[in-house]
């Protein structure tokens, strides 16, 4: 999508807005179109790397970093499923971030086996709401209208 699509929000979509008012997200109580005025970056992160031995090491970014990505996706995390140094072998977790977050993962192959990327946030579509102030909503909550 992009600046002067025409989309739907979706009833029940998850909206952000710069409006004073607003506190937090909030549900769009119908559906409604609106113009895009810009869109904003999801964030994807490098996990790890699963070696061709299949081991696997989630040390892509810092683990407390990790964490609070995870904590949001996936629910009952710990510290102690992170933890172990070096030498730990993420491979439960990872199986588990595959079943559960598949649509936002992904791996490349690379020279040491295969670089594995979670998407962490997603994409938005941003347009102007009422009193001018910025609103937002997740890509996958709305849908591009034809013409």
């Amino acid at each position: 999508m992009q600046s002067g699509d025409r989309v739907r929000v979706k009833k029940g979509a998850t909206l952000r807005s710069t409006h004073p008012s607003k506190d937090g997200p909030y549900k769009a109580g119908m559906s409604y179109k609106v113009t895009v005025n810009h869109t904003l970056d999801g964030v994807t992160i490098l996990l790890g790397w699963q070696y061709e031995d299949g081991g696997v090491r989630l040390e892509g970014v810092h683990w407390r970093t990790l964490f609070r990505y995870l904590d949001g996706l996936l629910p009952g995390l710990s510290y102690g499923d992170f933890w172990g140094g070096y030498k730990q072998d993420h491979a439960a977790l990872l199986e588990r971030i595959k079943t559960e977050l598949g649509d936002r993962f992904y791996e490349e192959r690379s020279a040491r086996g295969a670089d594995l990327y979670l998407r962490v946030v997603d994409p938005k579509v941003r347009w102007a709401g009422s009193g001018g102030y910025w609103v937002e909503a997740s890509v996958n909550e709305v849908e591009k209208l034809d013409g």
